[in-house]
């Protein structure tokens, strides 16, 4: 009798002691794959053993290999998970470049941009695995896409679940435009807020420098009508040549960037209408720069 009670005993420990390792394996392996955001530059060749592609909790093999053909101006890129070929493309352009990105809610992605001229047309994309293959779900080259040229993103970091990108735009309206804008990660997909947090165009100086830093105090070129809302098909105000205003908003819309801007001189606010065309003599601000 005493001996069956001491096997019992001796059973119970040993299962308390098994289930007491696996509920503290099952919190570290969470702490340690969803602990924190982080965004990491991928380096060709090089394994990564620490992030969660695939979803299951369980740390995946990653690597990327590229090879660059000068004579064809063409960049090959295979990418592995788990020893399995998840993205197999070759694209023209110079060179490629790609991120990790680990928001705080565990879900990991993986950022593309293949560098060619204008940056029209190629891959400028986030992906996330999907059943054996990296899909895109968020097209940055295709935040705005009307009534602009070439476009360009920076991704600059990440924080809890969301993403800061600085985004570039030739609009045909305001020149090479510059916005802040932010994306969340939620249920394994990527949303960008259609509000910037900020926007500022590049600004032409006198002797022909150009300036990418964040200024606010433009010229208008030409009497310009200045509309209540975005969308509004009859005028408020006109704006005459050579008044000065600064931009106090920005909206994306199907697509396409509005802006709002104010006379520094009344307060008087309002939308610009966007041009069809690129009017490279006539742009909306006098500093405003198509090109360089």
């Amino acid at each position: 009798m005493a001996n069956n009670i001491s096997l019992k005993k001796g059973i119970m420990l040993t299962a308390s002691f098994f289930f007491l390792v696996v509920l503290i394996t099952v919190i570290t392996s969470e702490k340690t794959y969803a602990a924190g955001a982080k965004m990491v530059n991928v380096s060709p060749g090089t394994v990564y053993n620490e992030y969660d592609f695939t979803g299951d909790n369980i740390p995946d093999s990653f690597v990327v290999y590229k090879s660059l053909d000068y004579d064809n101006c063409a960049v090959k890129i295979r990418v592995f998970i788990n020893g399995k070929i998840c993205l197999d493309k070759q694209y023209w352009g110079f060179d490629s470049s790609m991120k990790i990105i680990r928001f705080s809610n565990g879900s990991v992605f993986l950022y593309q941009n293949v560098d060619v001229e204008d940056n029209v047309g190629k891959p400028n994309a986030i992906y996330k695995y999907d059943r054996g293959s990296l899909k895109i779900v968020c097209d940055l080259n295709k935040i705005i896409t009307k009534r602009t040229g070439s476009r360009f993103s920076e991704l600059r970091s990440v924080k809890g679940n969301t993403l800061n990108i600085r985004h570039t735009v030739m609009s045909f309206t305001t020149g090479a435009t510059f916005l802040d804008l932010k994306a969340v990660s939620k249920n394994g997909k990527i949303t960008v807020k259609n509000k910037p947090s900020k926007i500022w165009v590049s600004k032409r100086t006198k002797n022909g420098e150009i300036k990418y830093r964040p200024k606010n105090k433009y010229t208008i070129s030409r009497n310009t009508k200045i509309y209540a809302r975005y969308n509004s098909k009859r005028a408020k105000y006109t704006f005459a040549r050579g008044t000065k205003v600064k931009l106090v908003r920005a909206v994306i819309i199907k697509n396409q960037l509005f802006v709002k801007i104010r006379n520094t001189r009344n307060g008087k606010t309002g939308w610009l209408k966007n041009y069809k065309h690129v009017k490279m003599y006539t742009p909306v601000f006098k500093e405003a720069v198509y090109a360089g």
